[in-house]
């Protein structure tokens, strides 16, 4: 079994023949397809610059060094300056009944759990949703899927959403104090007497402050919600091909046998891009018709500095050696 991470935004880990990939940060979605508010026009949410007082930053540039760029931290809702937020799955169990991912969120954003049972990047015909929501009133998010395939995928993709109609994300209303469910929820009448849009409202006091100029010191009308912390790990897809497999044929039943891995006994070499067979008659190779031994190497490079979990299930024994270590 291996892991590699790469390009960009997916890591895979093996829980029992499922694997999980987290996660995918996607552009504004919704009830009604909207950017967050952006008067300055550099793609990012003004109200999370403001937050965050990161008028100033470049969106493509990663100022924190966590491996999110400031446009992917604003769609994560995350500080661009503190590498400690950033996106991050804090538990994922597998039971009988299915898959069960467990993070801390932020308040307005969509999470969707979606699965797949090839590894097939990030072509959306490829990958069915699981289990979708929006957080409102828990920062604790919990999406469960279900994991009756020998081998099944998932990944989740974080998006912001304007369920009201009014041109602002509900996570930048929460931030405003305002309602992500009215559209005109500021308490607040325009010159003809009628309620403020959220929209106008939000606008005219972002005219109010520099967004283009220096950074500064501002509050955000209303009481506010607080600042966003989404915990999603975000990581990438492995760019790795595999792991070398060696198929070794004469073996024995006893492990310390010297039969065993002998190297004139090897009849096979393939690349494994994954470890989960049920060998048969049908199977290639065949490995049905008496002993064999099968050695998979390679690296796997972790993208994170955190600790990882491998977990072997196999019929007939294995081992398993990480940096000449013997772990199980």
């Amino acid at each position: 079994m291996s892991s590699t991470p790469a390009s960009r935004l997916t890591r895979a880990m093996r829980w029992s023949g499922t694997v999980l990939l987290a996660v995918l940060l996607a552009a504004a979605r919704a009830a009604s397809p909207q950017s967050p508010l952006d008067l300055n026009n550099n793609g990012i949410s003004d109200i999370w610059e403001l937050m965050y007082t990161a008028q100033s930053s470049n969106p493509d540039l990663d100022s924190d060094g966590d491996g999110l760029t400031n446009q992917q931290e604003s769609i994560a809702g995350t500080n661009p300056f503190d590498s400690r937020s950033v996106p991050r799955i804090t538990s994922l169990t597998v039971t009988t009944n299915g898959v069960v991912a467990i993070m801390p969120g932020s308040l307005g954003k969509h999470y969707l759990l979606q699965g797949s049972e090839i590894l097939c990047g990030s072509a959306a015909t490829n990958w069915g949703a699981e289990a979708s929501l929006v957080a409102r009133t828990n920062t604790v998010v919990r999406l469960a899927g279900p994991a009756d395939r020998a081998t099944r995928f998932f990944r989740i993709l974080v998006s912001d959403v304007d369920t009201d109609g009014d041109k602002l994300t509900d996570w930048e209303e929460y931030q405003l104090g305002l309602d992500p469910l009215s559209a005109s929820s500021n308490g607040q009448l325009d010159a003809t007497g009628k309620p403020l849009s959220d929209f106008t409202y939000a606008a005219n006091w972002l005219k109010s402050v520099s967004l283009n100029g220096e950074p500064q010191t501002a509050s955000a009308p209303g009481s506010g919600a607080g600042k966003g912390s989404l915990a999603i790990y975000p990581s990438s897809i492995p760019p790795g091909t595999g792991l070398t497999a060696e198929y070794f044929t004469n073996s024995s039943s006893l492990y310390t046998s010297n039969a065993n891995f002998n190297s004139l006994n090897l009849f096979h070499t393939t690349n494994d891009s994954v470890v989960d067979f049920v060998w048969g008659p049908a199977t290639t190779p065949n490995l049905s018709n008496g002993f064999y031994t099968v050695r998979w190497t390679g690296p796997v490079l972790p993208q994170y500095s955190e600790d990882y979990v491998f977990q072997a299930r196999t019929d007939d024994g294995v081992k398993l050696w990480v940096n000449d270590q013997l772990l199980i």
